[in-house]
């Protein structure tokens, strides 16, 4: 599954890019961002695909990381935003490995997630919680039959 998805973004990367850049998140932000802590936000953009997310945040003044295991779209991303953003490329699978203990007052997971298979989820949402400061916020969305489920945390 991780190999064939993978292989899509490799293949798909600059098609994918083009058609998700403009959609407009505005609603989704502003309840992620009215329930961040007050101070030195930090947030990593897990499955940054085009960027849109990551450079939302950062022209906002936010410090983000933004990551995703295609290097062509980070390529794209850091080629179309002159945002303050670093960007990685790195798998789900890597993200462990990362020394990120209480590193981020929020975590965006935009329908990236959905690529982990469901076995590995519980494992990569504790890593990811480790990442988070007292109060920080995870927000992660996924495909629930036609429509798309979306869940806000606070970590505390």
């Amino acid at each position: 599954m991780q190999r064939l998805t993978r292989q899509y973004y490799a293949d798909h990367a600059i098609s994918y890019a083009n058609s998700t850049y403009q959609v407009d998140m505005k609603e989704l932000y502003q309840i992620f961002i009215d329930n961040l802590p007050d101070s030195n936000q930090h947030i990593l953009d897990i499955g940054c695909g085009s960027g849109r997310d990551a450079a939302h945040f950062a022209n906002l003044g936010y410090k983000v990381m933004a990551i995703d295991g295609s290097q062509t779209l980070v390529d794209w991303a850091e080629s179309h935003y002159n945002e303050q953003v670093e960007w990685q490329c790195m798998t789900f699978e890597q993200t462990p490995f990362q020394v990120w203990y209480k590193r981020f007052t929020g975590i965006w997971a935009c329908a990236s997630l959905l690529h982990v298979p469901y076995v590995e989820l519980p494992f990569l949402f504790n890593n990811l919680l480790n990442t988070l400061k007292d109060n920080g916020v995870f927000y992660a969305s996924f495909k629930y039959g036609d429509r798309r489920a979306q869940s806000y945390a606070r970590c505390r």
